[in-house]
């Protein structure tokens, strides 16, 4: 027969005290330090062309395709890929790799960007993907960059590669003004 001692030593915990009596938790700055800089960090959708990433602004609508219809146009610079039909809209598709003179791979991925008459797409050779960045990557000056890029560059940021927060719609704006 159990002891009322034995018996209440038995009863149920919570994980947290369960677990504090395991291990020696200490209250030192450095938890602290590390939730602080998780809150200070942003998640972003993000894009590669060859070593330069290019950050997408959160409230920009973006969709990826794998197949488009496309028509390239003759008598053309490269950096328009053509133009492609997007649900029943036409819309002009960059080739960013020529105008950052890079080489250009196989693989093909559309980029849709924004959207109504502001709707561009980009030509991709990897995967977009999601960047995890605070602004303690945040560089104080730009680095080489492309120069067709440097004019629409608010911030630059180093994690992984570099990361640049342009503003895109302007930037898409010019490279269409720049094709006509």
């Amino acid at each position: 027969m159990d002891t009322q001692t034995e018996i209440e030593t038995r009863k149920l915990k919570l994980p947290s005290q369960a677990l504090k009596s395991i291990f020696q938790f200490s209250e030192n700055n450095s938890s602290t330090l590390v939730k602080s800089e998780q809150l200070d960090a942003k998640t972003l959708h993000a894009f590669r062309v060859e070593q330069i990433g290019l950050l997408l602004p959160e409230a920009i609508i973006s969709e990826l395709l794998e197949d488009m219809s496309t028509c390239r146009l003759p008598n053309t610079s490269p950096v328009l890929y053509g133009m492609g039909n997007l649900r029943g809209k036409v819309i002009p598709i960059f080739d960013l790799h020529y105008l950052f003179d890079m080489p250009r791979g196989d693989g093909r991925y559309f980029l849709v960007i924004g959207s109504d008459e502001n709707t561009v797409a980009v030509l991709l050779n990897t995967l977009p993907l999601q960047v995890r960045l605070s602004e303690r990557e945040k560089l104080n000056s730009l680095p080489p960059i492309p120069d067709s890029l440097r004019p629409f560059t608010k911030a630059c940021y180093e994690n992984d590669g570099l990361w640049l927060e342009c503003d895109l719609f302007d930037f898409f704006l010019k490279l269409k003004e720049q094709l006509n």
